[in-house]
C-alpha cells in the first residue's frame, strides 16, 4: 500500500517534471514552426490593422472623433507588428551562429516567437471588433482629372509662376485668376492643381465649378467629396459649413481649393472656407472669374489677369489645331489673317482651327474669314465676344450634317456646366425622330456617337473631366454654350430656356405657338400656368425641386405635338397631371429620380411611347397597364431599389421592347415551377423575341428557368447570387455590354443550362466568378481549352476551387489541324483571387498574340502558384521570347510557393508596364529563369537563393513603379548587363522586408536610373550599404541618382552608409529624408554632399516636409547630411539607444 502511494507521489513529481521540460525542448524543435506561425499571424494583424486604418481614416476625414480605445489599439498593433518583424528578421543570424541547431539563441528566439505569436492573436481578435466590412473609395485626386490641355508658351508660363508665387506667400489666403471668357483661366488653374499636389506644396487639392447660376451647396459637398469628407443635405447650413471648415483646417494640413468659374461673390466664410488660411496659413482659395472686382473687401488677395495669346504664341496654337494644310501656299495668308482675327483668344484659335482641321477647300477658309469679320449683334445679347461668336458661329454652320447641329443646341438646353449623359441624347433623339427608317435603338445610338465625335473634334463638346468615367458624359463650355442659347433662341429654332434662381416665374408671353423646345430648370418657381397653346412644341425638360410647386391637372392639354418629355419634379407631387395621357404623339417620357406616383398607372394611355425610363426613382411596382405600351421599345429601371413587385404578364406583354434595364433594383421574381404567383417570372422574359440588350440582378438562383433564356442577347449585364445588386457596375453597360457575374456560396449551385448560362460563359467579354458555388462554371469555362478564351476581355476568379492549370496546350488536341490559337489574345484584365488549387496560368509554346491586350494582371492569396506560366519551346521558336505588349500592372502577391514568373524562355518584354508590385513571396528564386538554366524540384533548389531578380534578358522600358517586400531569398535586384531603356523611367523604388539583401544598386545601375525620384529601402535586416562599390574600388565618375527627391532608410540594423566610396554627391533636388532606426550607420558617404534644397533629416515616423513636426524631438539638421547623421549616431552612442523613435530633445549643441 505504502509502495503504491510512493510510486503514485513519484509518477505525480515526474509528470509536473517532464512536461514543463518538454515544452523547453519544443522551443528548440518547433524553431521554424512558431517563427512560421509568427509570420503568419503578424500578416494577419497587418491587415486588420490596414481595416481599422482605413475606418480612423475615414473618420478622421469626416472630422469625427477617433475612440481612445481604437487609437490605444493602433498603438498597441504597431508596436507588436514592430516586434514581430523584428523577431522574424533575427531567424538568419540566430541559425547562422549557432551549431547543428542547439544553441541558447535559438531556444530564446522560439520562446519569444510563440509568446509574440499569442499577443498578435489577441489583439487581432480585439482589432475585429474596431473594423468594418466595407469603406468609402479613396477621394478623387485632382491628378485623375484628364490632361488639360495647357500649353507652355512663354505668356502661361509667366503667369503659372505669379500663381505659385502667391500660394507660397503666407501673407495671401485668396488668389484670383481673371480674364474674359475662353482666354483660358480653367485649363491654367487645373495645370496649377496637378503641379502644386505633383510638388507636394499641398497635401491635398480640391476643385468645384460655381458656374453663373451656382449651387453652393452642391460646391460645398463637391469640395468635400475630394477630401472623404461627406456633408448630407438635412444637415443645415451653419453644420455643414462648420464640418467643412474644420475639415479644410484639420492637421494644419495644407489645402488648396479651387473655385471655377465665379460670376458674383458670396460668403466664403458661411459656407466653411476659412478666409484666415488657419494658424499655420495651411488652407489657400483659388478662383477663376472674368469679373477682377470680386471680394474688394478682403485684404489678403491677389488678383491675376490672363490676357490673350501674344507674338507667335497664337499662330502656333492655331497651327497645331488646323494641321499641315496652313501650310498650304495658297493657304497660308488666309490662315494668317484668320489668327490675326481670333485676336490671341485660345477658345477662338483652337475652335475654328479644329473646325478647318486638314481642309484644302480654299473656298472654306475664304467664309471663316468673312464671318469672323462680319459684324454681330448676337455677340451683345449672349455676352461673348464678338470675335469669340463669330468664331464658334462659324465651327456650328461648318458643320456638314444638320443632325449634328440639332444635337448641339439640344445640348444647351441641359443646364450650365451640366454633365451630360450621351445616352440622354440617343433617347432623345429617337423622340425626336431624327433617325427616320432606323427601327433599332442600338443603330440609333451609334448615330449619336457619331454626331457627338463631330461636336468633340471641333471643340463644340468636350469630355467629362472626372475618373472613373461610369458613363460616357459630354459637357459645353459656358462660352460656347451662350452662343448655342442665342442661336437656338432665334425663331427658326424657336427655344425658349427657363434656367437659374433669377428664373422664378414662368415667363409671360403673347404667344408660345412659335417654339418647338423649352427647358425649365429651376427651384425658385412655384406655379406653372395651364392650358398653354403650344402647338409646335415637341420637346419639353423641366427641373423643379421646389417643395411648393404646383402643375395644374390642365398643364399638357395644349401640348398635343410634344414627342420628348423629361420630368423631374418636386418629391412633394404624388400626382402626375392627368392631361399627361392626352399626349398621344409622346415617344419618349424620362421620370427620373421621381417620388413614388399614385397614379402610375396613366401612362399606360401613351400607346405610341417608345422610350420610357424610371431611373433612381421610387416607385415599387411597375403596374399592369404598364403592359398596354405595345411600341415600348426601351423601358429603364436603372436603380429602383425600392421595386419590388412586377405585376405577372407586364414584361412578356411588351412585345416590341429591344432594351431592358433593371440593373440595381432588387425585384423578387417568381421562383420557377411556382404557377398563378403575385409576380413575374423571368421566363417571361422569353415572349420578348426582340430584345437584345440586358442588364438585370437576380440574387435567388431558383428564379433561374432550365431554358436558354439569355441565349438572343447582344449586349447584357447578368449579376446572379449574394450581392449581385451591390455589385452592379454601370461602366460595363455603356462599354463593354457583354458581362456576366456569378457570385455563388457553397451551398448554392446552379445548373449551368438555367438561364443558358453556359452559352453565356462562351460569349461573355467580362466574366467574374466567385465563391465556391462557381465551380461548375469554372470548369465550363475551361472545358473547352484554348479556344473556348479567345472571347475574353475581363476575367476575375475569386474563392473557389479551380483546375491546376487553366490553359494546358501540351495535352491537348485541337478540334481542327490548324496551330494552336493565341491565349486569351483580347483579355485586358485579369484577376486571381483565394485559388487553393491554382499552380500555373498556362503550360503552353505561347503562341504568337498570346496576351497580346493584356494591361493588368492581378495574381493574389493562391496558396499552391508555382509560376505564372510555364512555356516550352516550339519547333518555329528562333529566338524563344516572350512578350507582353500592352501590360501596364501587374501585382503578384501572398504566393507562398511561387518560384517564379516563367520558366523556358531566352527574352522577355514588357514594353508598356508601368508598375510591378511583388510581395510577400518568400520562395521566389527568379523572376524569369531562361531555359539553359538548370531547374530542380527538389526543396533544396526551391530554397536556394538566386543571383538577381531581373536577368539581363528581361527589359521594362517603361517602368515607373516597383514595390519589392517579403522576397527573403532575394540578394540581388539587378545585374550589370541590362537591355537598352530598361529601367531608366523608374520613378519610385519600395523595397522593404528582403532579408538576403545586402545593398541596393551597383553604381552602374545607380547611374542608370536618371529618372528616380522616391526611393525607400525598409526592414532589410543584412542591407549594409544602397549604393555598392565599383569593382575596381575606385571613386564613382558620375554622380548617381541625379533626380532624388525622397528618400527613407528605415529599420536597417547592418546599415553602415548610403555608398561607402569617395564621391562627390550633387542631389540638387534632394528635399525630404528620413533616416529611422540604422544604428550602425555613421555618414552617408565619403566626400562632398551637396544637398541645397534639405534642410532637415526626419528621424520620427509619420514626419514630412509640409508637416515637420520640432527641431530636436522630429528632426535634425547639422550643416550637411554627413555632419547630421553623424551627430545622430554619435548621440545615440552616448545614450546607449538605437531607436530613433526616442525623444531627441536637447540633442542640437
Amino acid at each position: 500500500m505504502a509502495e503504491g502511494i510512493g510510486y503514485a507521489i513519484l509518477g505525480k513529481i515526474g509528470e509536473n517534471l517532464v512536461d514543463p521540460i518538454g515544452r523547453q525542448f519544443g522551443y528548440l524543435f518547433c524553431f521554424n514552426g512558431n517563427i512560421q506561425n509568427l509570420q503568419t499571424q503578424h500578416d494577419v494583424l497587418k491587415a486588420t490593422r490596414e481595416g481599422v486604418q482605413l475606418g480612423v481614416n475615414e473618420a478622421r476625414n469626416n472630422v469625427r472623433i477617433v475612440e481612445p480605445l481604437v487609437e490605444a489599439w493602433l498603438i498597441n498593433a504597431n508596436n507588436k507588428i514592430a516586434e514581430a518583424e523584428t523577431t522574424i528578421e533575427s531567424k538568419a543570424p540566430v541559425e547562422k551562429g549557432c551549431l547543428k541547431g542547439w544553441c541558447w539563441p535559438r531556444y530564446s528566439l522560439s520562446r519569444k516567437a510563440a509568446k509574440i505569436t499569442q499577443d498578435l492573436v489577441h489583439l487581432h481578435t480585439e482589432g475585429i471588433k474596431y473594423t468594418q466590412l466595407s469603406h468609402s473609395p479613396p477621394p478623387p485626386s485632382i491628378q485623375s482629372l484628364p490632361s488639360t490641355g495647357f500649353k507652355g508658351f512663354e505668356s502661361r508660363n509667366l503667369i503659372v509662376k505669379q500663381i505659385i508665387e502667391a500660394l507660397k506667400d503666407d501673407e495671401i489666403n485668396l488668389v484670383g485668376v481673371c480674364g474674359m471668357g475662353g482666354v483660358g483661366k480653367t485649363t491654367m488653374v487645373k495645370h496649377v492643381a496637378k503641379g502644386v499636389e505633383e510638388e507636394k506644396l499641398f497635401n491635398e487639392v480640391a476643385m468645384a465649378v460655381v458656374s453663373q447660376e451656382p449651387n453652393l451647396k452642391q460646391v460645398q459637398s463637391c469640395i468635400a467629396g475630394m477630401l472623404g469628407l461627406e456633408l448630407h443635405d438635412w444637415e443645415s447650413p451653419i453644420a455643414r459649413a462648420s464640418l467643412l471648415r474644420k475639415r479644410l483646417l484639420l492637421d494644419n494640413k495644407k489645402i488648396l481649393v479651387i473655385l471655377d468659374d465665379i460670376w458674383e461673390e458670396f460668403e466664403l466664410e458661411e459656407l466653411g472656407f476659412p478666409l484666415e488660411g488657419g494658424s499655420n496659413k495651411s488652407c489657400k482659395i483659388l478662383f477663376t472669374s472674368r469679373n477682377r472686382n470680386l471680394w474688394k473687401g478682403i485684404p489678403n488677395k491677389r488678383y491675376i489677369q490672363l490676357e490673350v495669346l501674344v507674338g507667335e504664341e497664337p499662330w502656333h496654337l492655331f497651327r497645331e489645331k488646323v494641321g499641315d494644310c496652313a501650310d498650304n501656299l495658297d493657304l497660308l495668308p488666309l490662315a494668317k489673317q484668320i489668327v490675326n482675327e481670333c485676336g490671341g483668344l485660345p477658345l477662338a484659335l483652337v475652335t475654328i482651327g479644329r473646325a478647318l482641321t486638314n481642309e484644302t477647300d480654299q473656298h472654306h477658309w475664304n467664309n471663316a474669314l468673312e464671318q469672323l469679320r462680319t459684324p454681330c449683334s448676337e455677340s451683345l445679347s449672349s455676352e461673348v465676344p464678338a470675335t469669340v461668336y463669330q468664331a464658334l458661329y462659324f465651327s456650328y454652320n461648318f458643320l456638314k450634317d444638320e443632325r449634328a447641329k440639332k444635337l448641339f443646341l439640344l445640348c444647351c438646353l441641359f443646364r450650365e456646366d451640366a454633365e451630360i449623359r450621351i445616352e440622354e441624347l440617343v433617347r432623345y433623339g429617337i423622340g425626336l425622330r431624327w433617325f427616320e427608317g432606323i427601327d433599332k435603338v442600338d443603330e440609333v445610338r451609334d448615330r449619336v456617337h457619331v454626331l457627338v465625335d463631330q461636336l468633340r473634334s471641333c471643340y463644340l463638346l468636350l469630355d467629362v473631366d472626372r475618373e472613373p468615367r461610369i458613363e460616357l458624359l459630354i459637357k459645353m463650355h459656358d462660352v460656347v454654350r451662350n452662343v448655342a442659347i442665342s442661336i437656338a433662341a432665334k425663331d427658326k429654332h424657336g427655344f425658349m430656356i427657363i434656367h437659374g434662381a433669377k428664373s422664378r416665374k414662368w415667363p409671360k408671353k403673347a404667344t408660345y405657338e412659335l417654339n418647338t423646345s423649352i427647358s425649365v430648370i429651376s427651384n425658385k418657381i412655384v406655379d406653372f400656368p395651364g392650358g398653354l397653346k403650344c402647338s409646335k412644341l415637341e420637346f419639353l425638360k423641366i427641373q423643379c425641386w421646389n417643395s411648393s410647386l404646383k402643375i395644374p391637372s390642365n398643364f399638357f392639354e395644349g401640348m398635343g405635338e410634344l414627342k420628348v418629355l423629361d420630368l423631374a419634379i418636386t418629391n412633394d407631387i404624388s400626382l402626375l397631371p392627368s392631361s399627361l395621357q392626352f399626349l398621344s404623339n409622346l415617344l419618349t417620357l424620362h421620370l427620373d429620380q421621381c417620388q413614388k406616383f399614385n397614379n402610375i398607372s396613366v401612362i399606360g394611355k401613351l400607346l405610341n411611347l417608345e422610350i420610357l425610363s424610371f431611373r433612381d426613382s421610387f416607385i415599387e411596382e411597375l403596374p399592369e397597364e404598364i403592359g398596354g405600351l405595345v411600341n415600348l421599345k426601351l423601358l429603364d429601371l436603372t436603380r429602383c431599389d425600392k421595386l419590388k413587385r412586377i405585376i405577372p404578364g407586364v414584361i412578356s406583354a411588351l412585345v416590341q421592347l429591344q432594351e431592358l434595364y433593371m440593373g440595381g433594383c432588387e425585384i423578387i421574381w417568381e421562383r420557377e415551377g411556382k404557377e398563378g404567383g403575385e409576380n413575374a417570372s423571368l421566363r417571361e422574359l422569353e415572349s420578348l423575341s426582340n430584345l437584345n440588350t440586358l442588364e438585370i440582378n437576380i440574387k435567388d438562383v431558383v428564379c433561374l428557368p432550365r431554358i436558354p433564356l439569355f441565349s438572343k442577347l447582344t449586349k447584357y449585364s447578368i449579376l446572379i447570387g449574394y450581392g449581385a445588386n451591390r455589385t452592379f457596375v454601370e461602366k460595363y453597360i455603356t462599354r463593354v455590354r457583354k458581362l456576366l457575374s456569378l457570385r455563388l456560396r457553397d451551398t448554392c449551385t446552379i445548373p449551368l443550362e438555367c438561364g443558358g448560362i453556359n452559352s453565356l460563359l462562351r460569349s461573355s467579354a467580362v466574366v467574374w466568378l466567385t465563391g465556391e458555388g462557381s465551380e461548375d462554371a469554372v470548369q465550363e469555362l475551361f472545358r473547352e481549352g484554348v479556344e473556348g478564351l479567345q472571347h475574353l476581355k475581363n476575367l476575375a476568379i475569386e474563392d473557389c476551387a479551380t483546375p491546376e492549370c487553366f490553359v494546358n496546350t501540351m495535352e491537348w488536341v485541337p478540334r481542327t489541324p490548324n496551330a494552336i490559337p493565341p491565349i486569351f489574345p483580347i483579355l485586358e484584365k485579369l484577376e486571381l483571387n483565394d485559388l487553393p488549387n491554382l499552380r500555373k496560368i498556362c503550360h503552353c509554346q505561347f503562341p504568337t498574340g498570346s496576351f497580346g491586350k493584356l494591361e493588368r494582371l492581378e495574381i493574389k492569396n493562391c496558396d499552391r502558384m508555382e509560376e505564372v506560366i510555364l512555356k516550352e519551346k516550339g519547333q518555329d521558336d528562333a529566338t524563344n521570347k516572350m512578350e507582353f505588349p500592352a501590360l501596364e500592372s501587374m501585382t503578384l502577391f501572398n504566393l507562398p510557393m511561387l518560384i517564379g514568373f516563367c520558366r523556358g524562355i531566352d527574352e522577355i518584354e514588357f514594353p508598356q508596364l508601368k508598375k510591378l508590385s511583388l510581395e510577400n513571396l518568400p520562395q521566389l528564386k527568379w523572376l524569369f529563369l531562361n531555359s539553359s538554366n538548370p531547374f530542380s524540384e527538389s526543396m533544396e533548389n526551391h530554397n536556394a537563393t538566386f543571383l538577381s531578380l531581373f536577368p539581363h534578358k528581361v527589359a521594362f522600358p517603361s517602368l515607373e513603379e516597383l514595390v519589392l517586400h517579403g522576397l527573403q531569398n532575394m540578394n540581388e535586384i539587378w545585374c550589370n548587363q541590362l537591355q537598352t531603356g530598361s529601367f531608366n523611367k523608374l520613378i519610385t523604388l519600395f523595397v522593404s522586408n528582403c532579408g538576403s539583401l545586402r545593398n541596393m544598386f551597383s553604381p552602374f545601375m545607380a547611374r542608370h536610373l536618371v529618372h528616380l525620384k522616391r526611393l525607400a529601402v525598409i526592414k532589410c535586416s543584412m542591407m549594409e550599404e544602397v549604393v555598392a562599390n565599383e569593382e575596381d574600388g575606385g571613386r564613382i565618375n558620375r554622380t548617381p541618382l541625379p533626380k532624388l527627391e525622397y528618400l527613407v532608410l528605415k529599420d536597417l540594423p547592418e546599415l553602415k552608409s548610403f555608398c561607402h566610396v569617395t564621391h562627390d554627391w550633387d542631389l540638387p533636388l534632394v528635399d525630404d529624408v528620413t533616416i529611422l532606426n540604422c544604428p550602425k550607420m555613421k555618414t552617408f558617404s565619403p566626400g562632398v554632399i551637396c544637398t541645397p534644397k534639405l534642410q532637415r533629416v526626419f528621424v520620427k515616423e509619420g514626419k514630412y516636409k509640409w508637416s515637420p513636426g520640432k527641431e530636436g524631438e522630429d528632426w535634425l539638421w547639422i550643416n550637411d547630411l554627413n555632419q547630421t547623421i553623424l551627430h545622430l549616431i554619435e548621440k545615440f552612442a552616448s545614450t546607449g539607444a538605437h531607436d530613433v523613435n526616442m525623444p531627441l530633445e536637447g540633442m542640437i549643441p
